[in-house]
């Protein structure tokens, strides 16, 4: 759940996620971080606005995003990002000053320090954008969704192969499943078209590089978010601030401009740059739900929320964008959403018991690091993602549904956030 300067958005109080006792020095805190979510699993009414919210948000998001990247006789990423960046930034201003407290409270990290600390992290989600909004102007929603689940696969080896994350037999067979998932939806994708185009090569071919850029992005922002301290709200800050100059120079140098006073299409360029104002207010509706839904529900339920939002998000492009509904593409959309769920329950058992493993171990033994132990995760973005993250971590992005970065320790649902998910 983004996210995303949008998600990856890409959504936590943030405890030590990389090994390391976090000694290093950060600025000073002048309020407390939030309180945690219930540690109940119990259901509770209250939970069904934030839940709703949320789901409800990565779906216009996502639709949103594909509309605006695909719909259109223009390919202007970059300046989607950026439109998307702005109004998240502008927008988290307002509800700063005139929003209510006790969701828009955070200190605005501006010191020169903290912006050199967070600008490759900026870089690395500007990176995961990318990608992502190439991916998805190429893709099927669907494909894009059940592909996002690579991400989580590479998070977990990263992990295993940096700071000795175990990965269990019940997370494994969830990884197969994923892989599985991917197969088949590509292979559904492909044979529903006469020949297999440029195009289509190169939708999977970015949709593979945004799963790597966004668990790059997702680790580095770990290790960043404990060295300097920050909470979920100033990430987001920090994220659409730094990567919003970024987009509109990158925009200003390699989106084609030109082709918004094509006489051919000129008459798209007003519709085009109305849909990517409302995709920047998507952006940070998903960074808003994120934060909410976080801050609401135990870590149990945001886990399997997000898990279960690739279905509707997957079939919104099938209903709404009238996207070819394939016997091979439905079947790989469930045999996904199944793999995410196993997962999702699989990592919680996995991360209770090591919870239980580090209460005791002192008794038994020297001293063992909790940071190192219990790492939260991300998206957003998700999707993420975001998961994605993201995919939990964090916060989902806009147009991945982009990661904002969370404060629970929750699976990367990138699609475009938990970063705050955007693409």
């Amino acid at each position: 759940m983004s996210s995303s300067p949008l998600a990856t958005m890409y959504h936590r109080p943030h405890s030590p996620l990389l090994s390391g006792s976090g000694n290093a020095p950060g600025p000073a805190r002048s309020a407390s971080p939030p309180p945690p979510a219930p540690a109940s699993d119990l259901f509770s009414p209250a939970w069904i606005p934030p839940i709703i919210a949320y789901c409800a948000s990565s779906i216009l998001m996502t639709l949103t995003n594909k509309l605006v990247l695909s719909g259109f006789p223009y390919r202007m990423v970059f300046l989607i990002l950026a439109v998307q960046c702005i109004a998240s930034a502008v927008l988290l201003e307002l509800a700063r000053a005139f929003g209510p407290r006790r969701f828009f409270s955070f200190t605005r990290p501006v010191s020169a320090a903290t912006l050199r600390a967070w600008l490759p992290v900026a870089c690395s989600m500007a990176a995961m954008l990318y990608t992502g909004g190439m991916a998805l102007a190429h893709l099927p929603v669907g494909v894009f969704t059940i592909f996002k689940n690579l991400t989580i696969i590479v998070i977990a080896l990263a992990e295993r192969a940096t700071v000795g994350t175990p990965i269990t037999l019940a997370m494994a067979v969830s990884f197969a499943l994923m892989v599985l998932s991917s197969g088949i939806t590509a292979h559904a994708d492909l044979g529903a078209a006469d020949e297999v185009t440029a195009a289509s090569a190169a939708g999977y071919a970015w949709v593979l590089a945004n799963c790597a850029t966004s668990a790059f992005f997702v680790l580095h922002m770990r290790r960043t978010i404990k060295a300097l301290r920050l909470r979920d709200l100033e990430t987001v800050y920090l994220n659409n601030m730094l990567a919003a100059p970024l987009f509109l120079v990158l925009s200003a140098l390699v989106d084609p401009w030109a082709e918004l006073q094509d006489p051919d299409h000129i008459d798209a360029a007003a519709p085009f740059l109305t849909a990517a104002v409302m995709s920047g207010l998507t952006a940070f509706a998903i960074s808003f739900a994120s934060a909410w839904c976080v801050r609401v529900v135990n870590t149990t339920t945001y886990s399997v929320v997000g898990a279960l939002n690739k279905l509707p998000v997957s079939l919104a492009g099938l209903l709404f964008l009238e996207e070819p509904a394939t016997p091979g593409l439905l079947v790989g959309i469930g045999l996904g959403f199944s793999a995410g769920l196993l997962y999702s329950k699989a990592k919680r058992a996995s991360d209770k018991a090591r919870s239980r493993t580090a209460a005791v171990a002192p008794a038994a033994g020297p001293p063992v690091e909790l940071s190192s132990v219990h790492s939260p995760r991300p998206d957003g973005a998700a999707d993420h993602d975001d998961e994605d993250a993201g995919d939990g971590a964090t916060t989902r992005h806009p147009l991945l549904k982009s990661p904002v970065a969370q404060s629970k320790d929750v699976s990367p649902h990138l699609d475009g956030a938990s970063t705050v998910r955007r693409i």
